[in-house]
């Protein structure tokens, strides 16, 4: 009796999941819930649909991987890694006589999440951080690997690009047609993907009743928008192609460090808010990107390193005999007085950084007309006068 007595005490703990009823499988039923109060009205509608869940007890370590349904009428997710019970049909029978509903017919669609009762942490985020972009030691061993033991319990939670050259595939949308004028680094892909990510605080997950846990959306990229003015004269701006430069090669998601240690470069596309097809007129561009951060050059008199954005500009005109001519023109910018507005690191922002070049780009159909001005508070355009590449 008394070891009996014994034995029904240590299977309450959260060490262990030792019962003498068979017909207990001592699962916790979570009812998963996001939070997006926080998140701005015209973000919601670019969020992901799902995220990935990792629920990792942290006493008797045993974990499980989950995609959830973000929106709250989506019903139920799947499991990716270590489902606790063979199937549905085990756990409608197994938790009849603790649960007070039955699971909804919508139950075919997916599948509830159950765990193992105990002590857990959530880790959430999303599927962005599983694909090519990133590579890291949470990476490929997230799910079925003892390396998330020692990850969570030093909060040691990293992320690290993934760099790529431009003969990847990943960037063979910007064309043959790019000359890369600032060598220092490699590139990142898709620099318009956020990463949303959180790190749970406890939540002791019984098995005798519905558990509710909430979870939120941090966003651990930065955004920036880009804006600068180009002057037409006698040429039509088809598209611009832009790189910059600076961007931390990784961060701590936990503590939100970033990994300044080396520096990536990323292109992105820019375009006229004003859709201009006038040969002569004004232009206004606009670029969006969302990375971990950008670093500003240590100098304004650098055109290579951290912080220098460059632009390949598509045109076409018209010769005097009306023949429709193409040309891309390349010119480069260090934007040391434009970043340091915010400071040397440009990261840890809530609301979306606006780099706006004050300097005006003046181009007409032949060339790239430089400025006189000499106003050292302004970034000036630096003109690759030997390299304009008739198409």
């Amino acid at each position: 009796m008394v070891m009996f007595a014994l034995l029904c005490i240590f299977s309450c703990t959260t060490e262990v999941d030792i019962c003498m009823d068979n017909s207990h499988m001592h699962l916790a039923e979570v009812e998963l819930t996001y939070d997006l109060t926080n998140i701005p009205e015209e973000e919601q509608a670019t969020l992901p649909d799902s995220m990935i869940v990792v629920a990792y007890r942290m006493v008797r370590s045993w974990k499980c991987s989950y995609v959830a349904p973000v929106a709250e009428d989506a019903g139920y997710g799947r499991y990716i890694y270590n489902r606790p019970y063979q199937n549905l049909a085990d756990v409608e029978s197994k938790t009849a006589q603790v649960r007070s509903t039955e699971l909804p017919e919508t139950a075919v669609a997916g599948e509830p999440l159950y765990v193992k009762r105990g002590e857990y942490r959530f880790i959430t985020f999303n599927n962005t951080l599983t694909d090519g972009m990133f590579e890291n030691k949470a990476n490929s061993n997230w799910f079925d690997n003892d390396i998330i033991d020692e990850i969570i319990a030093e909060k040691d939670i990293e992320l690290y690009y993934k760099s790529h050259n431009l003969k990847s595939e990943l960037l063979e949308k910007y064309g043959k047609s790019w000359i890369d004028f600032n060598p220092y680094t490699t590139y990142i892909a898709r620099s318009n993907a956020p990463v949303y990510f959180q790190f749970s605080e406890r939540y002791e997950l019984d098995d005798t009743k519905k558990n509710n846990v909430t979870l939120g959306f941090e966003k651990k990229t930065q955004d920036f928008e880009i804006r600068f003015s180009i002057a037409r004269q006698q040429v039509v701006v088809e598209k611009v192609v832009a790189e910059i430069s600076g961007i931390p090669s990784g961060m701590n998601l936990v503590t939100g460090k970033l990994d300044f240690s080396k520096t990536y470069k990323t292109l992105f596309e820019v375009h006229d808010t004003e859709q201009s097809s006038e040969m002569s007129g004004v232009s206004k561009f606009v670029g969006n990107i969302s990375v971990m951060g950008l670093v500003s050059s240590n100098s304004k008199e650098l055109d290579t390193g951290p912080g220098i954005m460059q632009l390949a500009i598509y045109t076409y005109a018209f010769n005097e005999r009306g023949e429709k001519r193409s040309k891309i023109f390349h010119v480069g910018i260090n934007m040391y007085n434009t970043m340091r507005k915010y400071g040397y690191v440009l990261a840890g922002h809530k609301e979306k950084i606006v780099l706006e070049i004050e300097q005006e780009l003046n181009i007409r159909k032949d060339e790239v007309i430089n400025t006189e001005e000499t106003d050292s508070s302004l970034d000036y355009w630096i003109i690759r006068d030997d390299i304009h590449v008739d198409i």
